[in-house]
């Protein structure tokens, strides 16, 4: 996929920032963010939940500065519920929930 966006008319002209990913060494291998993943399903993590993070981060630096990072909003993210979802096996609408809406969460409190 990568090649294609690289190299086809189409990628060249929707994706024209693409290309400096790879000219910058800015692109991963598969398996880094398969380890994230992986990681983060351990439950090791879970106080992390809520945080923007990317397979370049080092967990463990971050849970050990977790204080510091949560009185930085600007990496928090929270969403609101998910939108109307249908009633497995009807076509009836289950009840409904508010849309799906991102929010920032109000700034930590200062100690």
């Amino acid at each position: 996929m990568s090649e294609h966006s690289l190299n086809s008319p189409e990628g060249r002209k929707w994706l024209p920032w693409f290309k400096r990913i790879f000219d910058e060494g800015l692109d991963l291998p598969p398996e880094r963010p398969a380890e994230l993943v992986v990681r983060l399903a351990s439950g090791r993590y879970d106080a992390l939940s809520g945080l923007t993070l990317n397979p370049r981060d080092d967990l463990d630096e971050i849970l050990a500065r977790l204080e510091e990072v949560e009185r930085d909003s600007s990496i928090l993210c929270a969403f609101a519920p998910c939108p109307t979802r249908m009633q497995r096996g009807s076509s009836r609408r289950a009840s409904p929930d508010p849309p799906l809406v991102a929010k920032r969460p109000a700034p930590a409190r200062q100690r």
